[in-house]
């Protein structure tokens, strides 16, 4: 073969190369990873006729670039600027099909979700339900399907989850996929059901298979200090999916978080609270003791103050006796002293009487 002969093989094999496409046929609600190359054109098909079909195409290498090649029907939005990620919505009852091509080699996840429209539905197995972030508070939920989103991975490193269903829905039997993952951006539309993410490996999540009306676990979050290394996904959020093969809705139930903020504490709040009884009751014992101690005190008190009054009264007693002995004492010797007065006052009249009678012979 003559040299420019294979020179023109070679731009042939080029241009087939260039040319080629791979297909990838989706189901109406689905997760898969493929790995595209430089140039190369990859093709999805797949079919809306079910409700609104919402498709999400991501670049997971970095700096990495999507650009769309064709789209069937052309969609409302622009997406002819190439970039790392690609939201189509389709409208209900098309074929569809999606040609793209990257600018260097990575893996894409491509994400599908067919909703009936409406946000409110409840009627709809697929459909996620947008819930806010609130810590020990009873949530309500009317559909099968939840998201959280959060500021950020550090949110807390378990959620304690407590979940009630309503008895005429059984529960019994049904599998939810629940837990922590990053997602392109805020739009609930192009969430898959959970089950689809962890059969590719794109998030650690869990499954819990409900066996009862009500039950309480823990979900751990994987991702606690430990950041996605997807650059192109940075919308933290947690999701609950229940699976119920698309065939019906559990109808309302409710759920609670209770971080492990709240229950550090809780247990900081009965540690202090059994401080303060443990100080309550020595304070107390204390008290009882001090007043056992001060009526004994009193009692040795009046003890003593019985004693010196008793020992009072004796000496009282002893000088009243003093006094009348010594009173009676001095009444004889005044009688002893009045009668021998007497006596001497009695001889001296006698004496009168015999000198008068003298002088009158």
């Amino acid at each position: 073969m003559k040299s420019y002969q294979i020179y023109y093989v070679i731009i042939l094999f080029q241009l087939v190369f260039l040319t080629l496409e791979l297909n990838q046929t989706l189901n109406s609600n689905d997760v898969i990873k493929i790995k595209a190359n430089n140039n190369e054109t990859t093709r999805l098909d797949f079919s809306s006729k079910n409700g609104k079909f919402y498709v999400n195409i991501i670049a997971l290498e970095n700096n990495a670039l999507l650009k769309i090649i064709e789209v069937n029907p052309p969609p409302k939005n622009d997406l002819s600027s190439p970039e790392a990620l690609k939201q189509i919505e389709f409208e209900k009852g098309n074929e569809c099909h999606i040609s793209f091509t990257v600018d260097k080699n990575t893996m894409v996840e491509i994400t599908t979700a067919t909703l009936k429209g409406d946000d409110v539905n409840t009627t709809d197995p697929y459909f996620y339900q947008k819930i806010e972030y609130n810590i020990d508070t009873q949530i309500d939920v009317i559909n099968n399907n939840f998201v959280i989103f959060l500021e950020n991975q550090n949110v807390s490193e378990k959620f304690n989850m407590k979940f009630k269903f309503n008895a005429s829905n059984s529960i019994n039997g049904v599998t939810a996929t629940l837990g922590f993952l990053y997602l392109p951006n805020n739009d609930s539309h192009y969430i898959s059901l959970g089950k689809n993410y962890k059969r590719e490996n794109i998030s650690k999540l869990e499954e819990h298979t409900f066996t009862q009306d009500e039950d309480e676990f823990k979900v751990n979050n994987t991702y606690y200090k430990n950041p996605s290394t997807d650059t192109n996904k940075k919308q933290f959020a947690f999701i609950f999916s229940l699976d119920t093969n698309g065939s019906r809705v559990v109808g309302t139930y409710s759920f609670a978080i209770n971080s492990e903020i709240i229950n550090i504490f809780l247990i900081v709040s009965i540690v202090i609270a059994l401080v303060f009884a443990v100080i309550t009751f020595f304070l107390i014992r204390r008290k009882q003791s001090s007043e056992s101690t001060s009526i004994e005190g009193d009692s040795l008190l009046k003890d003593s103050d019985k004693g010196e009054n008793e020992g009072k009264d004796e000496n009282e007693g002893k000088e009243e006796k003093d006094e009348k002995e010594e009173k009676k004492e001095n009444e004889e010797k005044e009688e002893k002293e009045e009668k021998e007065e007497k006596v001497i006052n009695d001889d001296n009249g006698e004496e009168e009487r015999k000198k008068i009678e003298a002088a009158e012979n």
